[in-house]
């Protein structure tokens, strides 16, 4: 959203009014979502762009962006949507909307390969063959192991064994090979 860039840039509406050279209450509309943010000028969104150093298209993804939610809350939303639309039309859904990549250029790379697992996995399970429109991203992974929030607890709260250990033995490959510990994909409540 505009609001989140406002404050990720640290830059106050009027000073970035001045530099970009974009009326100052075109800005404040936008901000105050009296503006469709999705249907700025490319004039706007150019000036924006150049001022900012960032492509005209990855400015136009953070200003359109959801607002990022906790990690665990995304991954059950992702699990509940998969549950709502079954594996074959969560599948298109994912390639359709190239949510993979959006949250890529958006630095979500958590999101991103979360979904890319999941696509993964789904493939897998399916027999149907792996889209290589990702493979970059499959070139990646995140720097540090992702546990799930109740791993982490059971794990503090049971020095004698190693919890920790003992997931990453019984954990999807697919999300692992990302750093994402994740068990099972069907537990949705």
């Amino acid at each position: 959203m505009f609001r989140d860039l406002i404050e990720e840039y640290e830059i106050s509406l009027y000073e970035l009014s001045k530099k970009a050279n974009v009326p100052y209450s075109t800005l404040s509309n936008i901000k105050l979502e009296k503006t469709d943010a999705r249907k700025i000028s490319s004039d706007t969104l150019y000036r924006l762009s150049k001022y900012l150093n960032i492509s005209m298209e990855k400015l136009y993804l953070k200003m359109n962006a959801p607002k990022r939610m906790e990690f665990e809350l995304f991954k059950s939303e992702a699990r509940h949507e998969l549950k709502r639309k079954g594996d074959t039309s969560y599948i298109l859904y994912l390639l359709e909307e190239d949510i993979i990549s959006i949250y890529w250029e958006l630095d979500w790379q958590a999101e991103s390969l979360y979904l890319l697992a999941m696509l993964d996995y789904l493939s897998k399970r399916h027999n149907t063959p792996i889209c290589n429109k990702y493979d970059y991203y499959r070139t990646q992974k995140l720097a540090n192991i992702l546990y799930p929030k109740d791993i982490l607890l059971m794990d503090k709260s049971n020095p004698d064994r190693n919890i920790k250990e003992e997931v990453l033995k019984i954990c999807n490959p697919e999300f692992l090979k990302y750093n994402i510990v994740e068990v099972d994909l069907t537990d949705v409540v």
